[in-house]
């Protein structure tokens, strides 16, 4: 009995130490692109890491919804090149938009101290041209941003 209650205790801490990379960060760049250009009603606020939450848009969920929505999103196609948990906490995930000039300023402007796309159209020496950037903080993954 008492092995079998060394193993289980051992087991459930095994367990519960592994830092685990689950999740396709790539999954969650579609979803937060997908959400602002009108998929979801608070146009992927929900999907904004909470620490950006607070300096975009002043923190305003409905400033934020707006500025989606008048994003024009309707000739905007891409690939997700890469898309890879960097450590435990953090992804970069490498995006080819198809036509540099549908990009919508919506992702590569600053948002109070942030931006969400490292947009970059003249670089032709990489497969990608943009990144994004995933952040984990326990079971839960949202769109980060660049600046600060």
């Amino acid at each position: 009995m008492r092995i079998l209650l060394v193993a289980l205790l051992t087991a459930v801490l095994a367990i519960g130490c592994q830092t685990t990379q689950a999740g396709d960060p790539g999954a969650v760049v579609r979803q937060w692109l997908g959400a602002a250009a009108g998929d979801a009603d608070d146009r992927g606020w929900s999907l904004v890491h909470p620490d950006i939450r607070a300096d975009i848009f002043g923190g305003d969920a409905a400033s934020y919804a707006a500025a989606a929505a008048e994003a024009d999103w309707t000739a905007l196609r891409y690939k997700i090149v890469d898309a890879s948990w960097d450590d435990p906490r953090s992804a970069f995930v490498q995006v080819q938009f198809e036509d540099p000039a549908t990009v919508p300023s919506f992702l590569t402007s600053r948002q109070g101290s942030f931006f969400f796309a490292d947009f970059n159209p003249e670089d032709g020496s990489r497969p990608y041209n943009a990144r994004f950037i995933v952040r984990r903080d326990g079971p839960q993954s949202w769109t980060f941003a660049f600046g600060g």
